[in-house]
């Protein structure tokens, strides 16, 4: 005798369940996602050179100036912007590195298939790792290389941000996300704000009347150059050398204890793009969420979304 169980579960084996796409899940998410062929290869990168001697020259961290120059190790010197010409390199097809997720026209674009180069027999494949109501991770491996992406909404935009390999959840990756410092603020009760990656913590020290305003410790990535201890109106909002899109009324470099970059103070209304303005009536630490190393020179990779 053949049950109803039996039946149902000799059907489903016939019939099978098919797997929805990335992109199939994207829509029941209402996060825009796209697909391209990862044709696994890439145009090597023009050469900057010293026009004097014809080495190639690199950007290096100068300590004395604290600023990064371009740097000729043949002379041993760093070298002055007209010093430094550009070498156009011939269309050289060369084998790429993983290519990471990036956000394109609103929409996250990724790239997986077979390497397209001659005799390759590699490429990229994309592995759906966790779903929730708010969110994808997505591994993308490349050979030996790869990383888990956390793929979501913030404030009705999409975003893909870079996780450890050890974060397998969607709940886990968006506790990750959240710094010591701002978890131990949500912990004190502390009026925590957010505002896309960063974080407001407030703060009881008036930074204007509590440090000097001189110093000689020029914020990295800053353009126009800033400085800390100084107090600036309308400027970005930099972490580890990276200005990002958010911009502050008013603005104090500081360091902060357990960070490797300088900490802004934030007072007034702060404003990016596709995020809605803020104010802050007092001073607030800023500070931006985790982040793990996503990028590898593929001008279509990045790490995340501001």
């Amino acid at each position: 005798m053949v049950t109803a169980t039996e039946t149902r579960i000799e059907v489903e084996e016939q019939v099978g369940v098919r797997t929805p796409t990335l992109e199939e899940l994207g829509v029941e998410l209402g996060i825009p996602i796209k697909m391209r062929p990862w044709w696994g290869s890439r145009r090597a990168r023009n050469e900057q050179v010293h026009t004097v001697c014809g080495t190639e020259v690199y950007d290096v961290w100068d300590i004395q100036r604290r600023i990064v120059a371009p740097y000729c190790p043949k002379c041993n010197s760093f070298l002055k912007p007209s010093n430094v010409a550009i070498r156009h390199v011939s269309h050289t097809w060369i084998c790429p590195r993983v290519a990471y997720p990036m956000v394109e026209d609103d929409a996250v674009v990724f790239w997986a298939g077979e390497c397209g180069l001659g005799g390759h027999n590699h490429g990229q494949s994309i592995e759906v790792v966790d779903t929730s109501e708010s969110g994808l991770v997505v591994g993308i491996r490349a050979g030996i290389t790869g990383r888990n992406f956390l793929v979501a909404k913030d404030d009705g935009h999409p975003f893909a941000t870079a996780l450890p390999r050890k974060i397998k959840t969607v709940q886990d990756a968006f506790d990750w996300l959240v710094p010591k410092f701002v978890r131990d603020a949500y912990i004190l009760g502390k009026d925590v704000k957010r505002q896309g990656d960063w974080f407001f913590v407030p703060s009881d020290v008036d930074p204007v009347n509590q440090y000097r305003s001189d110093s000689d410790i020029r914020v990295v990535g800053s353009d126009p150059e800033l400085w800390f201890n100084g107090l600036y109106e309308h400027v970005h909002l930099i972490y580890s050398g990276v200005q990002t899109r958010h911009v502050g009324e008013q603005v104090v470099y500081r360091s902060l204890l357990g960070a490797s970059y300088g900490a802004p103070r934030v007072k007034g209304e702060v404003v990016a793009p596709d995020h809605p303005p803020m104010n802050l009536e007092s001073w607030h630490i800023g500070v931006r969420r985790r982040s793990a190393p996503g990028t590898n020179g593929d001008s279509r990779s990045n790490p995340g979304f501001d």
